[in-house]
């Protein structure tokens, strides 16, 4: 993933949801001292996405070395839901700023 792309993740809701929080967390490695990452927590419904949230990018606890580490990591609060087929939770990541690609990235979403 280079600065300025974005990845897509979707995850089928096959049942209903109550209102609760929702975290987030995203592992990589690169070799970019300071990137910036960015996550959107969309509900996909009918075919449309609606933003539950959003996170911004923190700093990771050795920069720049080429270690899998966290760059994103934080709690989002989600109203309930009560999905129909086809539904889902996309999250959204975007590589904000930076130089490096990253090599590899982990996303870990915890729901109710």
């Amino acid at each position: 993933m280079r600065v300025g792309d974005s990845l897509r993740i979707f995850y089928p809701l096959s049942a209903g949801k109550p209102a609760s929080r929702w975290s987030l967390t995203v592992d990589g490695v690169t070799a970019e001292a300071r990137p910036q990452l960015a996550a959107d927590l969309l509900l996909r419904s009918g075919g449309a996405d609606h933003t539950l949230g959003t996170l911004d990018g923190t700093a990771p606890a050795m920069p720049g070395s080429f270690h899998l580490q966290t760059f994103l990591a934080g709690d989002f609060c989600a109203q309930a839901l009560t999905p129909q087929p086809g539904d889902g939770i996309v999250v959204q990541l975007r590589y904000t700023s930076g130089s490096a690609s990253f090599a590899t990235i982990e996303t870990r979403l915890v729901a109710p």
